[in-house]
Order: structure tokens, then sequence, then C-alpha cells
């Protein structure tokens, strides 16, 4: 009765590729075992017409072991019957949806942050943006969907009256344009954002700079779900940039994020007044080094309505990234697939974007935007006094290459 390997399909512990096919016979089942958190054998025996389903992790227990490769472990098994979990296996893929809201039909007025849509208020006291349109469940939409303004993510609530979008006419007027797009998860689980307060933050030693290790208390619990961050507007998709230390806490390291190009991109399109007077001298084309990486910039940062955080009622997320291949025209790119995702720059800004099917092909067509080098790209700015946003002439200019980024869920379902 002994087994035969056929196939199998293994899941890594930091899902972010999916579910995979794999060859586990040359692998360890040490090695298999602390790398994947879940690993599902089809094994044939000539006396069973139906295949064994063998389920690696659930029979952990069964390899005493660790050095032995599958193959060796299957060999010593022998005639031992193996539990089988089913005769097969499915998987399904749940995806999300990024699309511009004034194509799909949204309507989007200016409103006060707390009033009645429908009250009277002085034109400068409406500082929201309310998203309606006929037949939308808005707290559902509330739950499931992230909205960026001018390609930054920005605070958004569900009301009865329509979604709240917050602050984003002030975002408007400084970048004195409205391009806004909604990524939908409504495919993959509910979604709760989570503004971030001053009281959220902390560190665990005194003499530790919030620049090199920030704590963030969500408040909640981050068990079996999935944490994503906005920071000032720029999503963090299970990146290097933070990781979750604990249930509900976040740590975030600024210095694996492009801080200074964030910082001069998003003078002209958010409000960043709040930050601190000293950083708004008059020069915004000069940042001083002390002044933005000490914690009261860090943690004012932190505090602008466009960071926040997205917990996902889901432990298991993928995030698929995919570069597009370029033309010799700016704003144009070629993909062999129907992008249907968010569309990013180096800095992690959000394009739109349109879509032109050819044959066997797409055209991905966006603004044209270019990569200027700047001086301090090639020095260690942190050890500077002050930086400039000024083009360093030895460095060409070069179009930008932006990521696709499109999340997705996967459900295993299991035939008997």
């Amino acid at each position: 009765m002994s087994y035969s390997f056929s196939s199998a399909a293994a899941l890594r512990k930091n899902p972010s590729s999916g579910w995979q096919a794999i060859n586990p016979t040359a692998i360890t089942v040490g090695e298999l075992l602390s790398t994947y958190q879940g690993i599902l054998v089809t094994l044939t025996n000539s006396f069973e017409v139906t295949p064994t389903l063998f389920d690696m992790v659930a029979n952990r227990h069964r390899f005493t072991n660790p050095s032995l490769t599958f193959a060796a472990w299957l060999t010593a098994n022998g005639n031992l019957a193996l539990p089988s979990v089913g005769s097969s296996y499915n998987i399904s893929t749940q995806t999300s949806n990024t699309g511009d809201l004034h194509t799909h039909g949204f309507k989007v007025r200016r409103v006060h942050p707390v009033g009645h849509p429908d009250m009277e208020y002085p034109l400068e006291d409406k500082t929201d943006a309310l998203i309606t349109k006929p037949g939308i469940d808005y707290l559902y939409m509330g739950t499931h969907s992230l909205v960026s303004l001018n390609g930054l993510f920005h605070l958004t609530e569900g009301t009865n009256h329509g979604l709240y979008v917050r602050n984003a006419v002030k975002s408007s007027k400084i970048a004195e344009d409205i391009e806004m797009s909604i990524t939908s998860f409504a495919n993959i689980a509910s979604l709760q954002l989570l503004p971030i307060t001053e009281d959220m933050i902390f560190k665990t030693n005194p003499d530790q700079r919030l620049y090199k290790q920030t704590f963030v208390n969500l408040g909640v619990s981050t068990e079996a779900k999935t944490v994503l961050l906005s920071i000032g507007g720029y999503l963090h998709c299970l990146d290097s940039a933070y990781h979750e230390v604990g249930d509900g806490v976040v740590s975030i390291d600024f210095t694996k994020l492009p801080l200074l190009d964030r910082l001069f991109e998003s003078m002209d399109l958010i409000d960043m007044q709040s930050l601190n007077e000293a950083f708004f001298n008059g020069f915004n084309n000069t940042l001083i080094v002390d002044q933005i990486t000490s914690d009261d910039f860090i943690t004012k940062y932190l505090t602008l309505s466009q960071s926040f955080a997205v917990v996902i009622d889901t432990d298991y997320l993928v995030v698929d990234r995919n570069a597009f291949a370029s033309t010799k025209f700016p704003g144009q790119y070629i993909s062999t697939f129907v992008p249907k995702g968010l569309l990013v720059t180096e800095t992690g800004r959000e394009l739109a974007y349109t879509v032109k099917e050819d044959t066997g092909w797409y055209s991905v067509n966006t603004k044209p935007l270019y990569n200027v080098a700047k001086t301090y790209h090639t020095t260690q700015w942190p050890l500077d006094v002050a930086v400039s946003n000024i083009p360093d002439p030895n460095i060409p200019v070069r179009c930008i290459k932006p990521t696709h980024i499109r999340f997705h869920r996967e459900t295993l379902t299991i035939t008997p």
C-alpha cells in the first residue's frame, strides 16, 4: 500500500504569492513545515481508486525526523495508511477592482464635515467631498472601499447621505485638480479605516527616534486580519516600511520609504500646514533635516487626515505587483493583461490611467510624468543640515516606471 507522489500545492507563511504548485520530494520536511503554512499533497497507491489528499501541516506530528526529504519520509512510511482530507481541491480567487469615480457615474459635491449635506454653510467651511450615486449602500461602501484623490488616499466615512471624503476640498484646491478613484474590496472582505491619533503613537525607549522606529497601537485586535497603512496618503501594502509586532500594534521605519520625495510632491497635493511652522518657512524647495526627522514632525505627519490604518477582515491577502513595459512615448505602457488595479509611481502615488485593447496586448495611458533626479538622491541626506528640491544636472531625466498593484484572496475548497 506504499504511496506515490502525484502533485502538491503550498501556501507560504507570508502569503504574498498565494497557493503555488511545488515539488516537495527533494525538500526536507523540516524546511517544508517552516516555510509553508499550508501544504496539500496528492498521493496515489495501487489499492485505492481515489487519490489521497494529505495535509502535511495537520499531520506535522508524523514528521519526527525533520532532516528527511519528503520522498525519503514517504518511503519510510511504507504501507502505513495516511489520512485523507478529500479527493481533490479547487482554488478560487477573489480580487479587488479599481476604477475612476466620475466615469462610473458617481457625483461629487463639497459639503460641511459635520453638518447636514443639504444645509447652507459658508463655502470655505465645506472642506469635505460627498460621493453619491443612486442605488448605492454608502455604509457598505464605507467598509469595503478606499478612495484616492489626485493620487493620494484620503480618509472616508460611509453615512446614509453618501460617502464622505475627508479634507478632499482642501486637497483639490491645492492640487487644482480632482481626479478620484475608488478601490473596491467587496469581493475580498470588509475593512475598517482607523485615523491615527497622537495617543496611538509611542516608543519603547526614550532615546528611540520615531524616524527610525515608530510604534502605533491601533486600538483594535488584528488577529486573523491584514493591516495596510496610508502614510500621508501613500498606501503601504505589506511592504518593508512596516510590520506587525503584536496584536493591534505596528512598527513603522521611515528610513524604508522615500520621505523626501513624498514631502516635496505632497506640497502640491494636500494641506500640510499642520506639520509645523518651521517646515513652511517660505522656502518650500528646502527642508531642514533635523526638523523633518524630529519626533514632533513624524507625529504630526502620521496624524494628517491622509494617514490611517486599513484593517482588512482576512488574514490571507495577496498583493500582486506587476511592472509594465515602457514605450518610446511618455505616459504610455504595454500590459499583457487587462489592468484593473492601482497604478502607482516610484514614490507610491496612484496614477489615473486609461486602457485600450490591441491584438494580444493592452495600451495603458497616463499623464506623462518624469523622474527628475535630485541632488539628495546621490548623497546620505540624513547627515546633511538641509536638503533642496534641486534637480541633479548630471543625471538624465527619465519617464517614471509605474507598478500595477492588485489585491486578491484565494479560497481553498476540498472535494470529499
